[in-house]
């Protein structure tokens, strides 16, 4: 059985955090609903009082608004390479790490150094870019580039 391992490049990473830089304005004021629309991505079925989910048209997995508690889009959440099947293999491990690092390389070219970088078992490096802070974590399902309102981080920090 083959295994579909894609990963988005360097600079497919750099043009989908730009992309979705551009709705910071809206995060924490508007439905996900208007963030998803904004981005030109389909909502999808499904979804929860947490999360709503949509498709960002990078041919593999879905994007996630997370949601505060008023319903308003607190969070854009989106993957960077393919779904991959679980459990996890070396061969798999191998594939997150390369993304994470091919991401990493990118973003830090695009945007500086990071901020902030937390090692261990989900690594994750931080941006601080105007008003918001782009964080890319390489999670136990896949890696992943979020992005938030900076006065969201620093509260919870």
């Amino acid at each position: 059985m083959s295994i579909d391992m894609r990963m988005l490049s360097g600079d497919e990473v750099v043009a989908l955090a730009r992309r979705i830089l551009t709705v910071r304005p809206l995060l924490g004021r508007v439905a996900p609903e208007q963030i998803m629309a904004e981005l030109g991505w389909p909502e999808l079925p499904g979804g929860s009082a947490f999360a709503k989910f949509c498709d960002p048209g990078l041919g593999f997995g879905e994007a996630a608004i997370g949601l505060l508690p008023d319903g308003a889009a607190k969070t854009v959440v989106v993957p960077i390479h393919s779904v991959l099947p679980r459990p996890s293999t070396q061969e798999l491990d191998d594939f997150r790490q390369d993304a994470f690092s091919v991401a990493g390389r990118a973003l830090t070219a695009a945007f500086g150094r990071a901020y902030a970088l937390q090692d261990g078992n989900s690594p994750r490096l931080k941006w601080r870019v105007g008003e918001s802070v782009l964080t890319m974590a390489r999670e136990k399902l896949g890696v992943r580039v979020y992005l938030w309102r900076a006065e969201d981080l620093e509260d919870a920090e």
